[in-house]
Formats: C-alpha cells, sequence, structure tokens
C-alpha cells in the first residue's frame, strides 16, 4: 500500500472517529494520546477475534479422534495418563494404541501412520522416524544408557558404572526389534574393547529381566526402559558418550492442523514436569 493511501486511510478513519490520532511535524509521524489508546483497543480486539478463529477451528478438527501409540514402557506410563488427563479437558478424542517395543507391531505402527494414518502420534526413539520422508518427529528428550544391577549386587554402591567395570561380567545389551543406532555402536564397543565379556541381546523386556534374575548378570538398556519402581533391581546410569533421542512422531501433514502446535506444547510440558518429578539426571540429559 503507497503511503499517499495510508495518509488517506488515517485522515478518514480520523473523521469518522471525531479525533486526531495522529501528529505530523516536519516529516516526522507519532501517535497521539488518543491515537495510542486506540491502537491498545484495536490490538487487543484483533487478539481477541484471533483467539475465536483458532479456537472455532481447533474445536472443528476435534471432532476427530486423535490416536496415540505408545510402547507402555515405565517412563510413558507416568507421563501418558497425566497427558490423557490434560487433552480430555481440552476437547480431544483420544484412542491409544499399545505397542510391544520388542516386535514387529511398532515397526507395523510407523508404516500405519505412513500408508494408512492409523496413528497420529508415537512415542519412541526418534531413529524409527528417520528412514521414513513423510513423517517428522519433535525430540521430547536425550538419554543414554542404564545398567540392570540386581538388588544385592555390590556395585549397588556406586552412582554411575563405566565399561571398563563392567569387564568380566555377564552382560545382557537389550536390543528392539527395530535397530537402534545407538545401541548398535555400544555393542561394537563391547565386542571390539571388551572380548571378555560375555554379551547376550534380547528384544523382549520381561524376558532380560528373567535372565538378570536367574543367572546374575548384568544387563544394558535405554534410559527410556529405566523402571524407578522396580523391587529387585537398581538401575544405575553407565557412562558412555552415546546418546538417543526419545520423540515423539507424526505424520508432516499433521503439522498444519490447527492445534499442533499446543498440542506439542503440551506433551513437551508434562514430560518435562514428569522428568522432574523423577528426579533422574539420566532422563533430562
Amino acid at each position: 500500500m503507497s503511503q499517499p493511501t495510508v495518509t488517506k486511510n488515517i485522515q478518514k478513519l480520523e473523521a469518522e472517529l471525531g479525533v486526531q490520532l495522529v501528529e505530523r511535524e516536519k516529516g516526522r509521524v507519532s501517535l497521539t494520546a488518543n491515537g495510542r489508546f486506540f491502537w491498545q483497543k484495536v490490538c487487543a480486539a484483533d487478539q481477541i477475534i484471533s483467539s475465536a478463529i483458532s479456537q472455532m477451528s481447533i474445536q472443528e478438527h476435534l471432532a476427530d479422534p486423535l490416536t496415540i501409540g505408545y510402547t507402555n514402557v515405565p517412563f510413558e506410563r507416568a507421563f501418558l495418563p497425566k497427558l490423557i488427563t490434560y487433552l480430555n479437558k481440552q476437547g480431544f478424542q483420544l484412542k491409544l494404541q499399545n505397542l510391544n517395543p520388542s516386535s514387529k507391531a511398532v515397526t507395523k505402527a510407523v508404516d500405519n501412520a505412513v500408508d494408512n494414518k492409523e496413528v497420529d502420534l508415537l512415542f519412541f526413539q526418534e531413529d524409527l522416524f528417520k528412514s521414513h520422508r513423510e513423517l517428522a518427529y519433535t525430540p521430547l528428550f536425550s538419554g543414554g544408557f542404564s545398567v540392570i544391577v540386581p538388588k544385592e549386587s555390590d556395585l549397588n554402591k556406586f552412582n554411575r558404572l563405566t565399561l571398563p567395570q563392567l569387564a568380566g561380567q555377564r552382560l545382557v545389551l537389550w536390543q528392539g526389534v527395530e535397530q537402534i543406532p545407538a545401541i548398535s555402536q555400544l555393542k561394537m564397543i563391547l565386542e571390539q574393547d571388551y572380548p571378555q565379556v560375555e554379551l547376550v541381546e534380547m528384544a523382549e523386556m520381561s524376558n532380560l529381566l528373567i535372565y538378570v534374575a536367574s543367572s546374575q548378570s548384568l544387563a544394558i538398556v535405554p534410559n527410556f526402559l529405566y523402571d524407578p519402581d522396580s523391587p529387585d533391581f537398581q538401575y544405575i546410569r553407565l557412562e558412555v558418550p552415546l546418546q538417543f533421542n526419545y520423540s515423539v512422531g507424526y505424520r508432516r501433514e499433521f503439522a498444519d492442523r490447527p492445534y499442533f502446535t499446543p498440542l506439542i506444547r503440551a506433551i513437551q510440558r508434562v514430560v518435562r514436569a514428569e522428568q522432574k518429578r523423577w528426579n533422574r539426571q539420566d532422563l533430562a540429559e
């Protein structure tokens, strides 16, 4: 819009209102007291109208169920009920799909998210989403690894463990059906630098825990499998320069929905609050 047109529109508005909105002096233009007052009210009204339009658009989309895929790991069992309670209050119609992280169910859920659009949000390690160009993801926290140690083990006196401390031990390494690069790298380090370690891979977490309890072995798992309420095991952070991102994945077009940004912010807020409640440094780094 040209400057003469802007000037003409302002003059027309001043005539309609019966007050002077701007002052012009030596080529400079500034708002009068009435102009500043009017501008503040117009901005406030614009915000109210924009919010109303946004809310109407959101309410229209909320009629469609939101399907959340999850793997029922301990951290999800802690934060998901709080997230679901909040989303229900916001008017979301929710459907939950429980997936076994040790089976092909997770891979199938990702394929369904891409091909059949059966899952809207899926909580998992971000490498699962990277191989699909149709998917995007938002990292929720970075983590490393924990060593699962029986409560009676002498290693429980340590707050953190290193790989040299595990030399000579029988180790069970968790590796899901979907290969996680950080876990594969850790396996390579153990095989190359610590050949004396007796290493076994397992995908099923329940079998892994039974194996640790029965054979007096130790297990290495990603931190998102950490269980603070376990009566039988202690989870001790493993000092290795390897990390992964626990994330929420979704189809790229899902990000175009009007409620996407507040939804993601709500997820991030609930996850951060649960991290603080758990008071676990390895989930926050």
